[in-house]
């Protein structure tokens, strides 16, 4: 009997408004794909991290970076690529003002460019300069400089009628379904419920790669291993809601800093966690990031530590033999490690807030990078809440990211903005304690000295001009 040859399971790609079926590895980049499977080489391969934006393309209308994105996770949605906007009457215009504006040199990064910058005309998101320039935030430029690109797209959001801006591929409330042909494929699931991510997580053990945005794991390579199981999260209808109760703000792990920063309960009860997205990356890691999976991950400069740790936010962590809750100031024990055990799933945050913010709230989260819009680690980050009565603060904490290991929790600082009148001394005095609280190391970014100098320079001056008293230059040793 001849042996019987059986054909390698395949992906269903819906590319540029047509299906296509590919024989392809579902744990492969989506940029490797277009490229060399498709022929799609207008979708550039520059970084490998999401950090220079010349990848992007659209995901359900939204722009994302091809390097971060699975395979598997790109079939349960629409894609778009620079091919797909010929033809597109925002498409074309934005081709043409490029062109008038001069906003074109070696025209490496301009694919990524553009199809940003259809992304946000198409959603209304270029209302003036500097929400254009935030817009291009994910997007690198080396050689022509930014002020004609702005320019372009600036004049393409002033003129096209809104009726021919383009229309995303879905809804801006709608989330990514379940991949359809990925799950047919034991290199990468997509289960349909909880309850099946536990079974996998249980019949897969070590092998098993968890991806929700994919920002981490694409970028370090961790579905590179041949043994390697991707189980994706992103699907989950438990994962993907934010629910705000008497007392209680839930936000589902699978949630993205885009939607964060979007959601008006959010930016109501918790600002600070708001604020917070609005600093991850650019556009593209905010579209595709999660909190639950900047959480897991437990860098030092964790974004959405700080601001939940002054909530006293707790994680729930679901297993097949249960739930438990951990307090988020607890969780990450070093870097790179967390409370997390085998089996268990980050399903969701609780923040305890008030169902109305309490009069003369005082919250903000403000961090120091190497330039907004990049993903990389930060070098320091505050996040604070109180309430103001007068020259008095009751209620404060205090908490700082990339300052240590872990979420810091400056208690010391808190309870000297609480023990008397505040002026200009008092917040020095707080800033002296936070610095002093500060276990932070040498790296290739600040040395562990000029973060401790930070943390002290932010609280001083965010609290300074928050709180209207004059401001003491210098940091306090």
């Amino acid at each position: 009997m001849d042996d019987q040859v059986i054909a390698p399971p395949r992906v269903v790609l819906r590319l540029n408004g047509v299906a296509r079926e590919l024989a392809v590895d579902p744990r492969a980049r989506l940029l490797d794909v277009l490229r060399e499977e498709c022929g799609l080489t207008g979708t550039k391969d520059g970084c490998g991290e999401g950090e220079c934006g010349a990848c992007t393309v659209l995901l359900d209308g939204r722009a994302r970076c091809a390097c971060l994105i699975p395979v598997g996770v790109a079939a349960a949605g629409e894609l778009t690529t620079i091919e797909g906007l010929r033809g597109d009457p925002a498409g074309e215009c934005l081709v043409e003002e490029f062109r008038r504006a001069g906003a074109v040199q070696c025209g490496f990064c301009t694919p990524g460019f553009l199809v940003a910058a259809w992304s946000a005309v198409a959603r209304g998101e270029c209302a003036d300069a500097e929400a254009v320039t935030a817009s291009l935030a994910g997007n690198l430029c080396r050689c022509t400089g930014y002020a004609p690109i702005r320019e372009a797209v600036a004049r393409v959001a002033e003129q096209l009628p809104p009726g021919l801006r383009g229309q995303p591929a879905a809804p801006a409330s709608s989330t990514i379904g379940h991949a359809p042909g990925a799950g047919a494929d034991p290199r990468f699931l997509a289960p349909a419920t909880l309850e099946d991510a536990h079974a996998a997580l249980a019949r897969l053990g070590g092998n098993a790669v968890l991806v929700a945005g994919g920002t981490h794991v694409m970028a370090a390579g961790a579905l590179d291993e041949s043994d390697s199981v991707g189980v994706w999260l992103g699907g989950l209808a438990e994962l993907l809601r934010i629910e705000a109760t008497p007392g209680s703000l839930r936000i589902g792990a699978a949630v993205s800093w885009a939607r964060l920063r979007r959601d008006a309960r959010v930016a109501r009860l918790a600002p600070a966690l708001a604020q917070a997205a609005a600093r991850v990356g650019g556009p593209q890691i905010q579209e595709a990031g999660t909190l639950g999976g900047n959480l897991v991950n437990a860098a030092p400069g964790a974004d959405g530590a700080p601001p939940l740790a002054i909530h006293r936010a707790e994680l729930e962590l679901s297993s097949a033999a249960g739930i438990r809750r951990v307090p988020v100031s607890e969780f990450g024990v070093a870097p790179g490690a967390t409370l997390l055990r085998a089996g268990e799933i980050l399903t969701a945050v609780e923040i305890p807030v008030p169902a109305h913010p309490p009069a003369g709230r005082l919250e903000f989260f403000v961090k120091v990078g190497p330039r907004r819009g990049r993903a990389v680690i930060d070098k320091v980050s505050v996040a604070v809440t109180a309430a103001r009565a007068g020259d008095r603060l009751t209620a404060v904490r205090i908490a700082l990211g990339a300052a240590g290991p872990t979420v810091l929790l400056a208690s010391e600082a808190a309870r000297l903005l609480m023990a008397g009148p505040v002026d200009a001394a008092r917040i020095a005095a707080a800033g002296k304690a936070a610095a002093a609280i500060a276990d932070p190391i040498d790296d290739v970014r600040p040395t562990a000295d000029h973060r401790r100098r930070l943390v002290a320079g932010l609280l001083i001056r965010e609290l300074s001009a928050r709180l209207g008293i004059p401001f003491q230059a210098g940091s306090p040793r």
